[in-house]
């Protein structure tokens, strides 16, 4: 057994929430091969389901000197910093990340809860200002659009949602939040042809199905 093989075992434990035996795991790659990345990554990434932030916190600071810029490991450092109940190091951390990528979705939805708590008005003009510098992101426009209809304006989610379903027409999300949203405003016609739409761009979709079946069901 070699670097690689523990390194893979140690990923597959970690998307079954097998934390502990993910950490072991990844030791043990990085035993062979203390160079080996991926294997510290993924040991900082059980810690974190661990919830054994203060570790966490160093694992990723110091890979993060190592591989300086790496999103995969600037984001999982911040959420080990809020859960150290470092918010402001968080905030830092998130700041550097989205001027390497400013459409990166995880880091503007995270940073809008920190800095805008309660504040939807906030929210919104900071997620906005991303959009701007990440505009052919359909993520952001469902952000967007989340908020908006949680702000209780729905014709303008809508209107968000469909910008979203412009930029990616593959995008299923936008779909299935239009229908959802259209359904609670009693637009059956076009909330089916949102689910329908869904169905024929991936006929083993789930969510269509139910989402039609819920509204054939109501009449």
């Amino acid at each position: 057994r070699n670097t690689k093989y523990h390194t893979l075992m140690a990923q597959l434990l970690l998307m079954q929430g097998s934390y502990e035996d993910a950490k072991k795991q990844a030791q043990e790659a990085i035993q062979l091969n203390p160079k080996n990345v991926r294997a510290v990554l993924i040991f900082g990434q059980a810690l974190l389901g661990l919830k054994d932030y203060e570790k966490a916190v160093k694992i990723f600071a110091r890979l993060n000197e190592v591989v300086p810029n790496k999103k995969e490991i600037m984001g999982n450092y911040a959420l080990a910093a809020i859960g150290n109940k470092d918010i402001e190091s968080a905030k830092k951390i998130l700041y550097q990340l989205l001027e390497t990528d400013p459409g990166d979705t995880r880091a503007v939805s995270i940073l809008a809860r920190l800095e805008h708590k309660d504040d939807l008005a906030g929210a919104e003009e900071f997620i906005r200002s991303q959009m701007v510098k990440a505009p052919k992101n359909s993520s952001l426009y469902l952000m967007l659009g989340n908020l908006l209809a949680a702000d209780s304006r729905k014709e303008e989610a809508l209107a968000a949602f469909e910008q979203a379903r412009q930029i990616n027409p593959d995008n299923l999300q936008a779909y299935l939040l239009a229908g959802k949203l259209l359904t609670q405003m009693g637009n059956k016609d076009q909330a089916l042809s949102m689910y329908q739409t869904i169905i024929e761009k991936q006929p083993k979709s789930i969510p269509g199905y139910m989402g039609t079946a819920a509204l054939l069901e109501a009449e």
